[in-house]
């Protein structure tokens, strides 16, 4: 979402990001319990957070990528 707005648009896709994460929320669940451990521990490590958000958001733009191959089918 923050993406968009600093973009100021709707990136678009058939599975967004907050789409992905409904449809399997334990990898999201773990991302945040690893950002939440390492807080614990006096440190800042968003790595696994970063990882599976880059993942989500190539997963959508390459979804946009294929539809305008084909056409907008």
């Amino acid at each position: 979402m923050i993406l968009c707005v600093k973009m100021g648009y709707v990136l678009h896709g058939k599975k967004t990001i907050p789409d992905q994460i409904a449809e399997n929320k334990a990898p999201y669940y773990k991302a945040l319990e690893a950002a939440d451990d390492a807080w614990d521990e006096g440190t800042i490590d968003l790595t696994l957070m970063k990882d599976l958000l880059s993942s989500m958001l190539a997963k959508q733009l390459y979804e946009v990528h294929a539809q305008a191959q084909s056409g907008g089918k």
